[in-house]
């Protein structure tokens, strides 16, 4: 298991890991209610990477919560990727 996240750790770029822990810490402090209704909003269509880079905006938006790295779809189109995770 290791080996292998090591490799997918690896193969990406210091931005990329950056969006990604960005990701995940936001959807980490959504309580059950919020993530739920977040959950509900993507089955009834909404892309849920935007909703999620629209929860990382809104953190660090924050008082005291800005990385100085900029907006999560900036960073991801600096390094040329799709920030809605579309392939």
């Amino acid at each position: 298991m290791a080996a292998k996240v090591d490799t997918a750790i690896c193969d990406r770029s210091v931005e990329e890991l950056a969006v990604g822990y960005l990701r995940y810490e936001a959807l980490r402090k959504l309580n059950p209610r919020q993530f739920t209704e977040l959950h509900m909003r993507n089955l009834q269509g909404e892309w849920f990477d935007d909703m999620v880079d629209d929860l990382v905006g809104r953190t660090l938006a924050q008082p005291g919560m800005n990385t100085g790295m900029g907006s999560v779809p900036q960073i991801a189109e600096d390094v040329g990727s799709n920030p809605t995770g579309a392939t």
